[in-house]
């Protein structure tokens, strides 16, 4: 059944959707203009609960060829995509009951929108499922250069955000053109038992800056490392690593010992706390030795930056946790780093930030002396002027 009614925001279709092995529908309405459509689809996960996935019950080779049988040329080709993208759903490769998707096609790069209408489970195979169908549709839609996932949060009012792209297809696939599997339904097999690392961008333009007068745009990448995160330019050169060690929820018997408030204030103040350094400012150094080493015909070491939150020490009054931030040494990074540390001490009953010169039995100048003096003996050079402690 069809129906067209044309109003001002152009043709608008609604029509059904029929999944043969399902024998279900699913309905998904267009909107479009004269040439071709451009924006929303509303979508629901077919197939049923008594049908086994298709995967299981057919095998890789016969779900390779009904995704062969359904590939199109353009992503304007709104009907096509449709049905793509719910027989991916279908086949497992979509980890929601329900989605909409929008096609992203006036002008290149041509893209392709799915949002999830609810959060992923933790099981961090959900996200790689999301990779594994970022890949299908970009084999499977010719000009298709792009592919965005997104999934709301809990607690948070922005929704998470998955980009696939190229790039990123080309560095999880070994190399290769993701748009090369999707040539013969064999291909498309290989493409669908061919296990990954999941890389994928997490934030576009995390960082822009101008350089010679050309913008250079950095984004973050998730490559599915614990605790990493990766900065990289447009074409996948990794320029900076972040590693984000240890969470204040995962310290175990101390913190879990402290008061539900007291352990609400002590966790909202990390998460409010500024960071310990300049992101664009490490970005801008990691950038320029990439510059000056591929000018110089050198290699290239990616930039690390480590932080690391975990406890340092408790009696029965107050409890600190130490942070250390390793970062590197000179502009130009071989591997060397320096390190530095600071210390907060929260009140164990109320989790007030406390002075750390109220902990001593002494006043503060006399206290800052006798640690000068302790200090001394390890190297004569030091004095009081400019003693910070944290």
């Amino acid at each position: 059944m069809k129906k067209m009614l044309l109003g001002m925001a152009g043709l608008l279709m609604a029509f059904s959707v029929v999944n043969v092995k399902a024998e279900k529908l699913a309905e998904i309405s267009i909107i479009g203009g004269a040439d071709g459509p451009t924006a929303v689809f509303f979508a629901g996960k077919l197939g049923n609960d008594e049908a086994e996935n298709h995967i299981e019950e057919d095998g890789t080779e016969e779900e390779a060829e009904i995704l062969y049988e359904m590939k199109t040329k353009y992503v304007g080709n709104a009907s096509a995509v449709g049905a793509l993208i719910t027989e991916l759903a279908d086949q497992g490769y979509i980890p929601a009951e329900k989605f909409t998707f929008e096609i992203r096609s006036e002008k290149e790069p041509y893209g392709l929108t799915v949002k999830l209408a609810e959060e992923l489970t933790e099981d961090d195979s959900s996200e790689w499922k999301l990779v594994d169908c970022g890949h299908l549709l970009l084999a499977l839609i010719e000009n298709l250069s792009e592919v965005e996932f997104s999934w709301p949060l809990e607690g948070e009012d922005a929704p998470f955000h998955m980009y696939i792209n190229q790039v990123t297809a080309k560095q999880s696939l070994d190399g290769n053109d993701v748009k090369e599997f999707g040539k013969t339904p064999e291909k498309i097999a290989d493409l669908m038992e061919c296990p990954v690392e999941p890389n994928f961008i997490q934030e576009k333009n995390a960082a822009v800056f101008e350089d010679s007068g050309d913008e250079v745009n950095i984004s973050v990448w998730d490559s599915g490392r614990l605790f990493r995160k990766s900065y990289r330019l447009e074409d996948g050169t990794e320029l900076l690593w972040k590693n984000e060690v240890g969470g204040l929820e995962d310290f175990g018997e101390s913190f879990a010992r402290l008061s539900a408030e007291t352990q609400e204030r002590i966790l909202k103040f990390y998460e409010e706390r500024k960071e310990l350094y300049d992101m664009d400012e490490f970005l801008k150094k990691a950038w320029e030795d990439y510059i000056q080493c591929r000018n110089e015909g050198t290699d290239f070491q990616t930039h690390l930056i480590q932080k690391e939150v975990y406890p340092g020490a408790e009696t029965e009054k107050i409890i600190a946790y130490l942070t250390s931030l390793l970062y590197p040494a000179d502009s130009h990074y071989d591997g060397t780093a320096e390190e530095s540390y600071s210390n907060m001490i929260f009140d164990k009953d109320t989790g007030d930030i406390m002075d750390v010169w109220t902990l001593f039995q002494v006043p503060e100048e006399d206290a800052r002396e006798q640690l000068m003096e302790r200090c001394r003996n390890m190297d004569e050079t030091l004095s009081c002027e400019g003693l910070n402690v944290h």
